[in-house]
């Protein structure tokens, strides 16, 4: 069914009034305050239901995209809009089938082969989120999607990592203002390895730099596809989580980064488990700078240490001071 191009143009009121109706039907558990910000954006959005493909949500973009009139897809299940239909076919496309049992949110680029309502074919990128919590998967156009141009990296010597510059850059564009997807979130974690100057006196600094490096390694194999983890300096790790729903979902993302760092490592015939705090900031496009941030993440870390480390805390301007407690001599 394609979009009847004889109807009248509708103003941005009753478009308004439109997105008001439909997203007030919407269960609850659906993040509502999202999809208002998104509803007349140019960036197709749809919300889908996990377990049965059946689709919540379709903006107005992404009706047009797939020539649909608006509330079209009301009811239209993503397998059948896929353009090579068969059972589980969106979450093989999603590659669900290599998620662990309990996968928390993530967020990963995909080719969806699409069916358009007049049977043509389209194929384009999309940003899938999966908020595991509620079951849901928001797809993002990301063709549609206007992104810096790709810059090299520049990496840290010792570990691989994008360094501190890297990251700067990357903060810096993520607090540009988006028209597409106003307020896009995102998370700031600083993540800091608790005790490691034991390491190196005990140890020395050749053991110490290769203990590092195998733990710059394990962070930056288990952030997210998209995410960002780079050397801060030292034994200090800033990573940057694009696309975070909340504090709760950013704070399970923390938990299992500490996971993973935690896990034994031997070298040179010893096994190290090093444990790290992490603070914790949300941010979002447009809104503060990246100083304030950095230190507000900063912050957190070190009421995360001061609650015996191996811990995160996200950012609270009540409990976390904004000054770095000195170090001891």
């Amino acid at each position: 069914m394609s979009r009847d191009s004889n109807a009248p143009n509708r103003s941005c009121t009753s478009q308004d009034g439109w997105a008001r109706r439909v997203i007030g039907s919407l269960p609850e558990g659906v993040p509502r305050a999202l999809l208002a910000a998104v509803a007349n954006a140019s960036t197709p959005v749809m919300l889908v239901d996990r377990a049965s493909t059946g689709l919540i949500y379709a903006n107005r973009a992404a009706h047009r995209l797939l020539g649909y009139p608006d509330e079209g897809l009301a009811g239209v299940r993503l397998d059948d809009l896929l353009a090579a239909a068969r059972p589980g076919a969106f979450d093989a496309l999603l590659d669900l089938a290599d998620q662990p049992e309990e996968p928390g949110d993530w967020a990963r680029r995909v080719r969806l082969p699409l069916r358009r309502g007049d049977g043509q074919e389209l194929t384009c990128p999309w940003l899938a989120t999966l908020l595991a919590e509620e079951g849901l998967v928001v797809l993002t156009g990301a063709a549609a999607e206007a992104r810096p141009p790709a810059i090299a990296l520049s990496r840290d010597p010792l570990t691989g990592l994008p360094d501190r510059r890297a990251f700067e850059s990357r903060l810096k564009q993520l607090l540009q203002p988006r028209s597409d997807w106003p307020g896009q979130p995102f998370a700031l974690l600083f993540v800091d390895l608790d005790d490691f100057k034991r390491v190196n006196d005990q140890f020395g600094h050749l053991l110490g730099d290769a203990l590092l490096a195998a733990l710059a390694r394990r962070l930056e194999a288990a952030v997210r596809p998209g995410d960002l983890a780079a050397r801060h300096g030292g034994d200090e790790f800033v990573v940057i989580l694009d696309r975070v729903r909340d504090e709760k979902a950013a704070g399970r993302i923390a938990a299992r980064l500490g996971s993973e760092l935690r896990r034994p490592i031997e070298l040179e015939g010893r096994e190290f488990s090093v444990s790290a705090s992490v603070g914790i900031v949300l941010g979002r496009a447009g809104e503060g700078d990246p100083a304030g941030l950095l230190h507000a993440a900063d912050a957190a870390m070190y009421q995360a240490k001061s609650l015996g480390g191996g811990t995160h805390v996200v950012f609270d301007k009540r409990t976390c001071p904004l000054v770095r407690p000195e170090s001891p001599p």
